[in-house]
């Protein structure tokens, strides 16, 4: 099931400022990515500590979304066994888990319908 935090989604609209902003902090630079436009993932300072990836709130198709969290990623080892759990409880899913940036990955939809958690192997 659920181990933890993997990472704290965070839609800004300048990501290499606010990237520079969390780096005073003590936060290291992980990855940069072109998912959802621009992506940087930062590690938060200490040990076995999640990860902030601050997205762009302007995607390349034009499409903005609001600043703030997007989503929180809770880690498991796997995936599978996590969905078929979470489906026989009757938590609602975005469907089977699926690759994104080289990790399977899945949304859980909540009551309010939207999918502010994420789940990734």
């Amino acid at each position: 099931m659920i181990k933890g935090i993997d990472h704290i989604d965070l839609a800004v609209d300048d990501v290499d400022a606010t990237a520079a902003f969390f780096v005073a902090f003590g936060c290291t630079e992980v990855r940069r990515s072109d998912h959802a436009g621009l992506s940087i993932e930062l590690r938060l300072p200490g040990e076995n500590q999640p990860i902030i990836e601050l997205t762009a709130t302007r995607r390349p198709n034009g499409k903005i979304f609001p600043a703030g969290v997007r989503h929180i990623a809770l880690k498991t080892d796997d995936i599978k066994a996590t969905h078929a759990e979470l489906t026989a409880k009757g938590i609602k899913l975005d469907g089977e888990p699926k690759p994104i940036n080289g990790r399977l990955l899945m949304n859980a939809i909540d009551p309010a319908g939207k999918s502010s958690l994420q789940i990734v192997e």
